[in-house]
Parts: C-alpha cells; structure tokens; sequence
C-alpha cells in the first residue's frame, strides 16, 4: 500500500535522520522505480548529493526527508524516524 506523505505530521524544529535513515532512503527510491538521477532530478539536486544520502555521508537538510518522502510516496516520518 502506498502511503501519502501530504498527511504524514513531521517533527518541529530541526530534523536530523534516526540511524538507518539512508538505507530506508534508497529503499523508498527503489521501490518508487527511480534511479538516483531521477530523484536528484525530481528534488532539484545533484545526483551526487543522493548518493551521499544513500551512503550516510550526509543528512539530507531540514524539509527535504519532506520532498523525498513525496517523490518516493512514502510516510515521512518512516523515511525519517523508521516509524
């Protein structure tokens, strides 16, 4: 079942990604048939900035657990939190 992440209520404050984060990352991705061209392209950033994601080399900035979330159409705060 596909979950929306429109009605998903996010954390206040500043986010930062509970441990996992990036596996649950390229999972979403996956199972949303994208490449990490195509989410880069869909969030408007550079390919290279997903793969440090998926890799746990960097945390995605505050909202954009938000948009990944809407692109891959999955809950936010399993994408965040693993909930």
């Amino acid at each position: 079942m596909t979950l929306s992440a429109v009605d998903d209520p996010m954390p206040r404050g500043r986010i930062r990604g509970a441990p996992g984060y990036e596996t649950r990352i390229r999972r979403a991705r996956l199972d949303a048939n994208k490449t990490q061209s195509e989410l880069a392209d869909a969030l408007g950033v550079h390919v290279d900035t997903v793969r440090r994601w998926e890799t746990g080399r960097s945390t995605p900035a505050d909202g954009q657990f938000v948009q990944i979330a809407r692109v891959t159409r999955v809950k936010a705060s399993w994408l965040l939190l693993g909930e």
